[in-house]
């Protein structure tokens, strides 16, 4: 999960010149070092993604979930102070840039790859993957995957700054941010399903037997949408229309209650000064649905003609507004605990984003047709003989066989 959803919404960061092009990909603003140093804030920072320092090990670690007697309590807390671990990837320990090589052989028989749908959906081919296989195969009481006693993977692909940062956050960035973490709601909505983001071992001692629950004897999943594909896997076709029409409204019920996850981790997140002003980070701008309030980001809420384009694919202008409309904000910023937040429903959202959230409904429906169907798509690759299809190692054109080095 990248950290420019994380740096604070400066003047420098929010700069007028990214607006000059219509699109993202056109304009060509690049903030400097100093100048992301000045919007990078580690409090902001370890609050986001959940991260303490514990022992004497030189990294941060995922902060652990609460040991509270309580149930209600031990939710709130955890709900509270866990950071994306409790809607998404544990930052510390959950796999990254690709599940294949720890999910088993098998399972590129048996779980087709998201690949139907123009959408970005965050942690789609590694966490969520890893996650849902877990569910769908009922692979959950395994031993996860270690990469050895005592050390972390090391992710070696160290990105720059982005451009144009307040437009790649507020338009691409938060929203697929968003959508994986509803995605990961869909996949185990159990009150309980974030303890299976850490080694067994790694929670505290109180909380270990919970896991028995999260890990049913019989392999049922605990998701709306991994119920749905277990039963498409165990039928051999699609679900009927009345039981897709059921799913729709349980992945919009299970959608709204992540976003209210999502609004209280992130509307809460500190707002260090900044030259003698309270600075929000872009997360907290955009979750709360305040972009157009903030210097230099009332464009987007203007009659600025590339606000009222239609959304395609990557990147989506009037998405940029904001996850929830202004009213429901207003008084969801009384709310003292996660459980008094007001019911969040599709009419709070801002139109773009209920749009987006509407779109990864049709991709789950379209992924259970594609699961109905991959028997035979896969039956069909596996008869092509190696070395006749471009993608294969083996596969020679007669272009490379005419080089001199073939000869």
């Amino acid at each position: 999960t990248q950290a420019c959803c994380v740096l604070l919404a400066t003047p420098d960061m929010c700069d007028a010149k990214q607006f000059q092009k219509p699109t993202f990909p056109q304009a060509k603003y690049f903030p400097s070092g100093d100048q992301i140093q000045k919007a990078t804030s580690a409090d902001v920072m370890t609050e986001f993604y959940g991260l303490e320092k514990r022992g004497s090990g030189p990294f941060l670690e995922a902060k652990l979930p609460s040991a509270d007697a309580d149930d209600d309590k031990r939710h709130e807390e955890d709900a509270t102070n866990m950071g994306i671990t409790y809607v998404g990837g544990n930052p510390t320990h959950s796999l990254i840039s690709g599940a294949a090589l720890t999910t088993g052989p098998g399972v590129a028989l048996d779980m087709p790859p998201m690949i139907h749908t123009d959408l970005f959906i965050m942690w789609i081919d590694d966490h969520l993957f890893d996650r849902m296989t877990a569910e769908v195969l009922a692979t959950k009481r395994r031993a996860p995957p270690n990469g050895g006693v005592g050390e972390k993977a090391r992710f070696p692909d160290v990105r720059p700054p982005q451009r144009n940062p307040a437009r790649f956050v507020l338009e691409f960035y938060m929203p697929t941010l968003t959508m994986g973490a509803i995605f990961d709601k869909w996949i185990n909505d159990h009150p309980d399903a974030h303890l299976l983001k850490f080694h067994g071992e790694m929670l505290p001692e109180k909380v270990r037997p919970k896991l028995a629950a999260l890990k049913p004897v019989s392999g049922d999943a605990m998701g709306p949408f991994t119920r749905a594909m277990q039963k498409v896997r165990f039928m051999g076709r699609m679900i009927d229309d009345g039981e897709v029409a059921k799913l729709s409204d349980d992945l919009w019920t299970a959608a709204l209650l992540r976003m209210e996850d999502a609004y209280w981790l992130w509307s809460r997140l500190p707002q260090p000064k900044v030259d003698g002003k309270d600075t929000p980070s872009f997360a907290t701008l955009w979750v709360t649905g305040r972009v157009c309030k903030h210097p230099n980001l009332e464009k987007y809420c203007s009659t600025w003609a590339e606000v009222d384009k239609p959304c395609k694919g990557k990147f989506c202008v009037a998405a940029a507004q904001g996850m929830v409309k202004e009213a429901w904000d207003t008084k969801a910023q009384n709310a003292k605990t996660r459980q008094t937040l007001p019911h969040l429903t599709k009419a709070d959202l801002n139109p773009a984003f209920k749009d987006k959230v509407s779109s990864l409904i049709e991709t789950a429906k379209n992924h259970l047709m594609w699961t109905a169907a991959w028997p035979a798509v896969v039956q069909a690759i596996r008869t092509v003989p190696m070395g006749q299809v471009r993608t294969d190692i083996d596969y020679k054109s007669k272009y490379l066989e005419g080089l001199p080095i073939y000869s």
